[in-house]
């Protein structure tokens, strides 16, 4: 099953379960299988604790599968080192699936990167990121057809489901692509516009920066450029550099730009360059601009009611910049 149907470790009690994919779905289903749950499951209190109450008495059997086997995670504890807590101990990693192969006589085996063999899984949970698709705009249409937005799949054989030969409905991908290179304006017509494409966990407030510059330059607030509607940036600076934003190239990239991931600093600096676009009227600085995170009570929510549209306020990039260690502190994991 896909993380997207994750609800509950409940039904998986008793299974041996192999969790792909070690960013953030992938991590919080183990660690919610091993036993350590921070909410109330749908199952309701009683089964929630009964639930914790079985993983101390009867440690469940947990695989889970790491992109970088010899890389710790980027932001959950490790459970092969020694200073991690006892409930991540209840998690074996193992390296990326190699290959699934029949057994003789019935049943499969899970053969994974380097030699290891697994046959006794019962359940696989991929939490390996989810995919774009716009069913609502045929990329078999023009403009979509010369500049899609989902790019076309690898020639590969449909799949084989059930005995049945499956095609997905849509075109689907992990990418976008033909968007401008703020990866925000469809490049092929400004007219269309993708919220929230440079980041993937927690879009906000990102997305609401991207969506005052959006209204602004509809409604004419932002003088056109001429190749798009925002100014084109240097091609050779990737997304993950904060210089990006600030750099500036007379024709955009050619070619279809993808998407990527942004990662602090670079998403602040994205957001400031954007914000730096707005006319004065419509980038009135807030009261709250350089108000701080407290530090005797760093874990404790800022009450922040006008943060403007002049800046990124400080005590965000202070947030960004300290994730995982308010993470562990908040949430302990």
């Amino acid at each position: 099953m896909h993380s997207a149907w994750w609800r509950s470790p409940v039904p998986f009690a008793g299974r041996t379960v192999l969790v792909v994919g070690n960013s953030s779905s992938g991590s919080d289903i183990a660690r919610e299988l091993a036993g350590y749950i921070l909410r109330t499951l749908p199952e309701g209190d009683t089964a929630t604790r009964d639930y914790i109450a079985r993983c101390d008495r009867d440690p469940p059997r947990i695989l889970h599968s790491y992109e970088k086997f010899d890389s710790p995670p980027p932001l959950d504890y490790d459970p092969r080192s020694t200073d991690s807590p006892d409930w991540t101990k209840r998690i074996t990693v193992v390296p990326r699936i190699d290959h699934i192969e029949k057994m003789q006589g019935g049943g499969s085996r899970i053969v994974f990167e380097g030699g290891e063999i697994h046959d006794h899984v019962d359940t696989i949970i991929f939490g390996t990121g989810y995919a774009y698709d716009f069913p609502y705009l045929d990329q078999e249409a023009a403009p979509f057809d010369t500049h899609p937005l989902i790019p076309q799949p690898p020639s590969t054989p449909p799949q084989q489901v059930g005995g049945e030969m499956y095609e997905p409905p849509f075109r689907t991908s992990s990418k976008l692509t033909n968007l401008d290179d703020w990866s925000l304006f469809y490049a092929a017509d400004a007219s269309i516009c993708v919220l929230g494409a440079p980041i993937r966990i927690v879009p906000m407030p990102l997305t609401h920066v991207q969506a005052r510059i959006v209204a602004a330059a509809w409604s004419g607030h932002i003088d056109p450029h001429p190749h798009s509607a925002l100014p084109s940036l240097d091609p050779s600076i990737p997304s993950t550099d904060p210089e990006r934003w600030t750099s500036r190239s007379p024709a955009p990239k050619q070619g279809a730009n993808s998407t990527t991931d942004l990662g602090y600093p670079s998403d602040t600096a994205y957001q400031n360059a954007l914000l730096a676009l707005l006319p004065k009227h419509l980038a009135f600085q807030g009261d709250d601009e350089e108000t701080q995170v407290p530090e005797t009570r760093s874990n404790e929510p800022v009450l922040a009611k006008s943060e403007g549209w002049s800046t990124m306020p400080t005590f965000r990039n202070q947030r960004r910049q300290d994730t995982k260690r308010l993470r562990r502190l908040l949430l302990g994991y």
